[in-house]
């Protein structure tokens, strides 16, 4: 079974969010000199932002999810093919088998006239 292979994601996302958490801060510092402010405005926008982030993780794990079947789908469609020329040339071989088989049986009725023809001359010969 083939999987998607691409590393998670989610610990990028957390890295987005620490720098946005990070230049969020700096922008709200030329306007707020009070830490505790500074740190409570930060956790408001976070709170708004914070669906979005999660929207996002969700979103991650869909596409991963979505990507996964597509390969799981594809590894079926062609083992399926497979199993088909596997039969199709099967069925093939088993045609020449059976006219190798048929030839040979000609070929050893005719070896058996010669034989009966050959053993009739000799016989007359005597």
């Amino acid at each position: 079974m083939a999987n998607f292979d691409f590393g998670n994601t989610c610990p990028d996302i957390d890295k987005a969010l620490r720098y946005w958490d990070n230049e969020a801060s700096s922008v709200l510092r030329g306007y707020i000199d009070d830490e505790t402010e500074l740190d409570n405005a930060v956790d408001e926008l976070y709170k708004v932002c914070e669906s979005v982030y999660e929207d996002i993780r969700s979103t991650n794990v869909n596409m991963r999810e979505a990507a996964q079947e597509q390969l799981d789908n594809l590894e079926y469609e062609w083992e399926c093919k497979l199993d088909d020329v596997k039969s199709e040339h099967e069925a093939e071989l088993d045609d020449l088998k059976a006219d190798y088989e048929a030839e040979l049986d000609n070929m050893q009725k005719e070896v058996n006239e010669l034989q009966a023809t050959l053993d009739l001359y000799l016989k007359h010969q005597t």
